[in-house]
This record gives C-alpha cells, sequence and structure tokens, in this order.
C-alpha cells in the first residue's frame, strides 16, 4: 500500500471538483472542513456502520480520516473499496488509480467502470498509464483451474469474468481447505483463500459469489461482518 497516499491527492483534486460546482463559497468551506477534521470515536463508529449498511454520504470522511489523521493506507484502501462496493464511483476511480502501481488488470477494469459512466479523469489514466486489455469472452473459463493456467483465471476476474472469479473461489476453496483466517471476513486479502476470489466475484456480479459471501459475512462471529451481511443480501436477485 506504500504508493496509495500518492493517490490521495488526485481523490483530493477529484472529490473537490466534483462535489464543489455550482456552490458558493461557504457550502464549498463547509465541505471542505468536513473532509479533513478528525473524527471522534463515536463519529468514527457511526461512519463505519453507515458505510458498512452501504451508504455513501460518510465513506469519503472515514478514507480521509485513515490518510490524513493516522496515516494507516491499509485501512484507507479498505473503506475505498467499501465506498466502490456501495457504488461510489469517486472511491472507483481512486482505487483504479492505486491498482494502477500493482494490479493493471483490475485498474483498467475499475477505470473502465468510471470512463464508462462520464468520468473523463478516468479516460485520460487509461491512456496516460497506456492500459487496454480485451475483456474475454466467458466461455473461455468453461475448463478446470490448474496451477498450469491459473494465473490466466486470475487476469480474467480482476478484468470483470464472473465465472473467473467463481472459478478461483472453487478451486481454492478444494485446494487450500487448511487456510486460516486470521482476521475478519471483510477483511480478507489474501489471493489465496476462496474469500478472497468470492468478494471479487460478488463485485462482479456474480449471482453464486454474492449468495456465497453473504453467508459467510451472516454466520461470522464478527459484528461488522454481519452488518456487511445486510449490504449483500440485498444485491441476491429473488
Amino acid at each position: 500500500m506504500k504508493n496509495f497516499s500518492k493517490i490521495l491527492f488526485v481523490f483530493l483534486g477529484f472529490m473537490i471538483c466534483n462535489n464543489m460546482s455550482g456552490m458558493n463559497n461557504n457550502k464549498s468551506t463547509d465541505i471542505m472542513f468536513n473532509m479533513s477534521k478528525k473524527l471522534t470515536e463515536e463519529e468514527l463508529t457511526q461512519f463505519s456502520i453507515s458505510s458498512l449498511y452501504g451508504e455513501l454520504k460518510y465513506n469519503n470522511q472515514l478514507c480521509l480520516y485513515y490518510d490524513l489523521y493516522l496515516f494507516d493506507a491499509d485501512e484507507a484502501a479498505y473503506w475505498y473499496m467499501v465506498g466502490y462496493e456501495n457504488g461510489d464511483l469517486t472511491a472507483a476511480y481512486t482505487l483504479g488509480q492505486y491498482y494502477s502501481y500493482s494490479n493493471k488488470y483490475r485498474a483498467f477494469y475499475l477505470l473502465k467502470l468510471c470512463a464508462e459512466n462520464g468520468i473523463e479523469d478516468a479516460k485520460i489514466v487509461l491512456k496516460e498509464e497506456k492500459l487496454n486489455f480485451s475483456q474475454i469472452d466467458s466461455n473461455n473459463y468453461n475448463s478446470m483451474v490448474t496451477s498450469e493456467n491459473i494465473q490466466f483465471f486470475k487476469e480474467g476476474a480482476y478484468l470483470g469474468s464472473k465465472k473467473a472469479a467463481i472459478k478461483l473461489a472453487e478451486y481454492y476453496k478444494t485446494n487450500n481447505s487448511e487456510y486460516v483466517l486470521s482476521n475478519t471476513i471483510e477483511r480478507c486479502i489474501d489471493e489465496y483463500s476462496y474469500i478472497y476470489w468470492l468478494r471479487i466475484g460478488a463485485q462482479n456480479g456474480n449471482q453464486e459469489c454474492i449468495k456465497q459471501y453473504y453467508e459467510l459475512l451472516k454466520t461470522s462471529k464478527n459484528e461488522y461482518d454481519n452488518i456487511r451481511a445486510q449490504f449483500w443480501e440485498r444485491k441476491i436477485e429473488k
């Protein structure tokens, strides 16, 4: 996450421009204050719970709090991820910027999503970073995942493939069954865990991934996992 703080300033400028257009000076000043103020423990709890339920209102302040006051890039990245899942294109754009340093496939997927939804800056980054990958047809992921072709499936999942993601989740659930979760379900960032790929698949819109990820969160002993389960439950098609 060492490059994540570099992205913060891009995020700040992007968010300010998008939030302040058409506002008077007093409202602009209020937004700057709200963006940069330190959060109390009560606010931190309230904002975290609201974000996990799926609300967008306080998520940006959580991200900035962890970056500007605690200098905790990992925690900031987590809340940007939550914001992206909640439908915040600003958070998706920031994540895409970050991933351009470490995971160009996911960066392309996120920035392309933003560009298709009218964020002009995303188009510029895609061009400057020379991010342009083919999103392969799902039929190419009909085979079994093996140690020889696993990278192909990972690239596909990062590029948005629903089928590649669920195949990876199934592979790691079978071949890494002794994996021990060291933190909550929501905080799993280990590529060797099936939980990680369930979440990628859920983000990609795979209904089976959404259902399985929801069940894991629902049955977790962690309160925040249980809260997030309610968000994913609403994503399950009836």
